[in-house]
């Protein structure tokens, strides 16, 4: 279901770690590996994708797909 929009800034060992992580934390200690990589400055969009939004799953998605798209 999830897509990543950009991985020019995930390495190869990225997604090896991605594949073993078990936790929260685990993926906490990737996800700030990658911020790393990526140049200032960096920002995060969120929204409501269970609940809210326009009332599915697939379409919130598509929704925050779009606002990242627009904001980038």
């Amino acid at each position: 279901m999830f897509k990543i929009m950009s991985i020019k800034h995930y390495t190869e060992e990225h997604f090896n770690e991605l594949e073993k992580a078990l936790t929260y934390k685990d993926l906490f200690i990737i996800a700030e590996k990658v911020l790393k990589k990526m140049p200032p400055p960096v920002g995060q969009v969120c929204g409501p994708i269970s609940t809210g939004g326009v009332g599915s799953i697939e379409g919130n998605l598509r929704q925050l797909e779009k606002a990242i798209v627009d904001l980038g």
